[in-house]
């Protein structure tokens, strides 16, 4: 809402016009020559009627041209103060609440779902430690170490299977491709099949039932005492027996190994512990290579979880569950927190634009104000004109006369009524509108302070309801056995 009063426009009095169409001085000597008006007269002669009346039309269509645009004006005034004065903010509160209300609902909902099956979880972990008689608390491995201890397994089969083909590649007989393959089968048993054992097979050894930790021994026992030993062994001699054949293949020129050499020969290293006193440093180094990388494998496995069988996995369980009660209570706080900023931001904005209006309503209150100021110079102004001409007419009419005896009235100023002078009066319909300085600034000072009381009860509302909800979401979190 601005510039409201942009088209209201006073038109000054053409006196110029007036005077050449109604002669003020030869009317005035023409009946002065015949002593007229008489001096008795009391009332304004026709020519000075004739001049007042033209006036008076010219206040009158001033007044009804500009009145139809400030009762317009004025309109648009008071559906701006009554928006100011209106609490903006009414609404703000209830949708910030609704806002939290239907979050708190879903959340409520789904954590009361999550309670269950911790409940649950957290009885079958108890019962668990009874059972086992296990009085420590679990370790429990984050995504991060599990992944770690996984990537470990690989760079642990790429170190082995690297090794490996360095040490087989120059004795095969299908070279460094087939020195690959090999390496490759080792290194996955080694590391591979070893971490494996030390996840399901290695932590048995701990079990409170006697039986399951002597299945445990047995087969630790037979996998790398009897297993491990035995491919790692088989391999370092097949190294042994495989050198040897390729240093007879380059001593005799012509001599090509058959393929019933090579089956031999993996007869021969499929039986190691014959042939231990004839394995050389390279095949010795092959073996001990093998041996520490399956060891580090099953390692892995066993420290892959909790060490006790089981025990790691029920915890797990039990703690995933806490951690989404966790960040499910995080999550819905932190929309309450967000809610909470977007709201307030709300708030800041709709005051800022009360502040705007009420800026704009001052400045055309103030428009209003000098209208009618204006006016008031206007009407002075036009009253003036008219005056001038009937004086002219006046004096004219004296220096003519015989008699030397004007009406009385000829002393008197022409006036108008305030009915046409006075704003307050030719615009009855929009005098409300008019304020004094003081009265403008005690309204507008009274409108701060109202737009104002309204924010600081809607943020205090807005802090209310989030504490409210905060409260209730930890509340609700609390009643949890964690």
């Amino acid at each position: 809402m601005k510039n409201i009063l942009k088209d209201i426009k006073w038109k000054n009095l053409d006196r110029k016009s007036i005077e050449r169409k109604y002669p003020p001085k030869s009317n005035g000597r023409q009946m002065g020559l015949d002593n007229q008006p008489s001096s008795t007269e009391l009332s304004l002669s026709n020519f000075e009627s004739e001049i007042y009346d033209t006036g008076l039309d010219h206040f009158q269509s001033e007044i009804n041209r500009n009145d139809d645009i400030l009762v317009k004006a004025e309109a648009l005034m008071l559906q701006k103060q009554s928006l100011i004065e209106d609490d903006s903010f009414e609404n703000i509160p209830t949708q910030f609440k609704q806002d939290c209300s239907f979050g708190y609902g879903s959340f409520k909902s789904q954590l009361q779902d999550n309670s269950k099956q911790l409940d649950q979880a957290t009885n079958y972990f108890n019962s668990f430690k009874e059972r086992n008689a296990i009085t420590r608390p679990p370790t429990i491995k984050t995504f991060w170490q599990t992944t770690i201890s996984i990537g470990l397994i690989f760079v642990f089969i790429i170190f082995e299977l690297f090794g490996n083909t360095l040490f087989l590649g120059p004795v095969m007989m299908g070279g460094f491709a087939a020195a690959f393959i090999t390496a490759l089968t080792i290194s996955s048993i080694n590391v591979g099949i070893s971490f494996f054992i030390g996840i399901f097979v290695m932590r048995g050894i701990h079990h409170i039932d006697r039986t399951q930790r002597y299945i445990s021994w047995l087969l630790m026992t037979l996998y790398f005492g009897v297993f491990i030993l035995w491919v790692n062994f088989m391999v370092g001699a097949f190294r042994h027996f495989a050198s040897e054949a390729m240093a007879k293949e380059m001593d005799l020129k012509n001599y090509d190994i058959t393929q019933t050499e090579l089956l031999e020969m993996g007869a021969q290293a499929a039986a190691p512990w014959l042939y231990f006193g004839q394995l050389g440093i390279e095949s010795w180094l092959l073996i001990i290579m093998g041996l520490f990388f399956a060891a580090i494998g099953a390692y892995d496995g066993y420290q892959y979880s909790d060490t006790y069988p089981g025990y790691g996995k029920v915890a797990k369980k039990m703690h995933n569950l806490k951690e989404t009660i966790r960040k499910s209570s995080k999550k819905q706080l932190d929309l309450v927190n967000n809610s909470y900023r977007k709201f307030c931001d709300a708030a800041n904005g709709t005051h800022a634009e009360d502040k705007i209006n009420i800026l704009e309503w001052a400045t055309n209150m103030n428009a209003f104000q000098a209208v009618y100021y204006q006016f008031e110079r206007h009407a002075t102004k036009l009253e003036d004109d008219i005056w001038h001409i009937i004086k002219e007419f006046r004096n004219a009419n004296k220096e003519a006369r015989t008699d030397d005896n004007p009406p009385s009235y000829f002393s008197e100023r022409i006036k108008y009524d305030d009915n046409y002078k006075d704003p307050m009066e030719a615009f009855k319909a929009t005098a409300f509108a008019f304020k004094s300085d003081e009265d403008l600034a005690k309204k507008k000072t009274g409108m701060d302070e109202l737009v104002t009381s309204h924010f600081r009860n809607c943020m205090k509302k807005i802090e209310e309801i989030k504490d409210e909800y905060n409260k209730k979401i930890e509340s609700e979190v609390n009643k949890i056995r964690m």
